[in-house]
C-alpha cells in the first residue's frame, strides 16, 4: 500500500462540483470521501448511490477524477445516480490504520452508511478496492458489484508479482476469491 497523506486542510479540484464527506466508523477511523452528481443539498437521498473504491497508490487528489469521470458517463446516459470516492484510512485526509480488519470494517461501516441514506447502492472496486468492493459484497446485497482489474488474493498477486517475498510477511492477505463465494448480486 502507498497511500498519499493530505492535509485535513488540502483542497481538491475535480472537473465536476463535489462535495467532502467524512465517515466517522466503528473503529475509530474517520473517512474522507467526495460526493458528486448531487445538486441538491442534502446529498441526493432519493438517488442511487455507487461507492467507488479506489486502488494502491495515491488518494482522492489523484483518483477523485475518476468518480468525477463516472459521475459525468451517468449524467450523459440520463441517470441521476451520487458517485462516493472514498479514501481508506492513513489516505488522503481519511484518519485511521491500515490493517485488514480495520479496512474491511471501515469500508462495511461507509457502505451502510450510504445505503440507510440511499437504499440502493453499487459497490465499484478497482485494483487492490476490488478486494475491499467483495468484502462488502459478501456481507450486504448491494444492488451490483463491479470489478476493474480484480485479484484473488494479496498473496497470490504478491506470489506473482515479487516471487522473492515469502508471502508470510503480508499483513494484509484480502482473500476475494473466497469472499467470492458468498456474493449474492
Amino acid at each position: 500500500f502507498f497511500p498519499e497523506r493530505l492535509d485535513h486542510a488540502a483542497v481538491l479540484r475535480f472537473s465536476r462540483p463535489h462535495v467532502d464527506v467524512f465517515f466517522d466508523s466503528p473503529t475509530g477511523s474517520r473517512l474522507h470521501a467526495v460526493r458528486f452528481g448531487a445538486a441538491d443539498d442534502d446529498g441526493g437521498s432519493k438517488r442511487r448511490a455507487i461507492l467507488y473504491l479506489h486502488g494502491n497508490a495515491g488518494s482522492l487528489r489523484s483518483w477523485g477524477e475518476g468518480g468525477a469521470a463516472l459521475a459525468a458517463m451517468l449524467t450523459d446516459a440520463g441517470r441521476d445516480d451520487v458517485v462516493y470516492v472514498l479514501d481508506y484510512g492513513g489516505y488522503g485526509r481519511s484518519r485511521g490504520t491500515l490493517d485488514e480488519p480495520t479496512l474491511l470494517a471501515d469500508v462495511l461501516a461507509v457502505h451502510d452508511a450510504i445505503a440507510a441514506r440511499h437504499g440502493d447502492v453499487v459497490v465499484f472496486g478497482r485494483s487492490i478496492g476490488t478486494g475491499p468492493a467483495t468484502w462488502i459484497a459478501s456481507r450486504r446485497r448491494p444492488q451490483l458489484l463491479i470489478l476493474e482489474t480484480p485479484y484473488a488474493s494479496l498473496v497470490d498477486l504478491a506470489e506473482r508479482l515479487m516471487p522473492w517475498m515469502p508471502s508470510a510477511l503480508l499483513a494484509i492477505r484480502i482473500t476475494s476469491g473466497a469472499w467470492m463465494r458468498e456474493v449474492r448480486c
